[in-house]
C-alpha cells in the first residue's frame, strides 16, 4: 500500500479524498483522521501567514482556499476562476512567494504555473519509486 507516512498512518492523502466522497470504505477512519488533521493543521498555519499580512490578505486568502482545491494554478486562470483583476491575482501570489506558501515552477514571464507545493509534497509522500539497482 502507497503510504503518506503521515504520523506514522498507512492512508494518503489520496484515502482521505477517497474517503471524504465514499469511494474508499476499507480505508482505516484513524488513519484518515490523521491526515486530514495534518492537512488541516498546515492550512491552519498557513491561513495565520496571510492574515498577518495587512490590506492583502482578502486576496490571498481567497487564492489559498483555490490553490486547496487546484493546486497547481496561473495567474489569468485563477483571477478569471475567482473574478478577481490579473494584477491583483498576481499581486497574491506574489505575497504568497514571499510567504513560501507557493513556487514559481519555470521561470518564464506569461502564464507562468505556481505549486501549492506542500499540498504537493503531502500527495506524493510514499508514491515514490523504487531506486533502481544496477
Amino acid at each position: 500500500m502507497l503510504s503518506s507516512q503521515i504520523e506514522g498512518t498507512q492512508s494518503s492523502f489520496s484515502d482521505l479524498m477517497l474517503f471524504e466522497s465514499a469511494e474508499a470504505p476499507n480505508v482505516p477512519l484513524e488513519d484518515v483522521q490523521e491526515v486530514s488533521n495534518y492537512v488541516a493543521a498546515m492550512n491552519h498555519g498557513l491561513r495565520h501567514k496571510i492574515e498577518v499580512i495587512g490590506r492583502p490578505a482578502a486576496s490571498v486568502l481567497r487564492v489559498h482556499q483555490h490553490l486547496q482545491r487546484k493546486p497547481i494554478i496561473t495567474i489569468p486562470a485563477t483571477a478569471e476562476q475567482l473574478s478577481l483583476s490579473a494584477p491583483t491575482g498576481a499581486k497574491a501570489l506574489q505575497h504568497m512567494v514571499k510567504l513560501g506558501m507557493v513556487q514559481e515552477t519555470t521561470g518564464k514571464q506569461r502564464h507562468r504555473p505556481f505549486t501549492y507545493h506542500h499540498y504537493l509534497e503531502i500527495l506524493n509522500r510514499g508514491t515514490e519509486l523504487p531506486k533502481a539497482s544496477y
